[in-house]
């Protein structure tokens, strides 16, 4: 039912896990997006994500990445942002998966980047994930990152997203 509240359950390797509570917008057996309204701002890479900004967030069941798509308060695109991570799993009240670090990142207008490189490789170092976990995080997100569309799920930029904050 949309407007029920979902839990979006991030496990991540080298730091806390996060959960965001937030609005489901439409839902089917393997699928489910999600709103979250940023309250912090925030920056990634060269991308300001204001406080008040919107992120409508793409699930598929065992897929291995999270895609969001990033606007600002006023509706505009800001970026779109993919993580890579274990399968999703959906479940009636909860998104859960388990970040593995690298992003590719879109900002609206840019160059799609692969970033967290970096990360990804601390985490091979110090033993929190193996080298054939890397490899495959890194082939995927430089596929998406050279042909994002062919990866995208089913509604990517489908939705108003002024609109849904008025509850349309």
């Amino acid at each position: 039912m949309s407007g029920q509240s979902i839990t979006e359950i991030r496990r991540r390797v080298l730091k806390s896990d996060q959960e965001f509570t937030c609005r489901l917008l439409q839902r089917a057996d393997d699928y489910m997006v999600l709103l979250h309204v940023v309250e912090q701002p925030h920056q990634i890479a060269d991308t300001l994500i204001p406080a008040g900004s919107i992120t409508i967030a793409h699930y598929v069941q065992g897929q291995r990445s999270v895609w969001w798509e990033l606007y600002g308060p006023d509706g505009s695109l800001l970026a779109d942002l993919i993580h890579l991570t274990s399968p999703v799993q959906l479940h009636e009240d909860a998104v859960e998966y388990t970040d593995l670090l690298l992003d590719v990142l879109i900002p609206a207008g840019g160059e799609a980047l692969l970033l967290d490189e970096d990360e990804l490789a601390e985490a091979v170092a110090t033993g929190h994930l193996d080298e054939q976990a890397a490899a495959e995080v890194t082939a995927l997100g430089e596929a998406i990152l050279v042909a994002p569309a062919t990866y995208s799920p089913p509604l990517w930029h489908g939705l108003d997203p002024l609109r849904l904050m008025a509850g349309g």
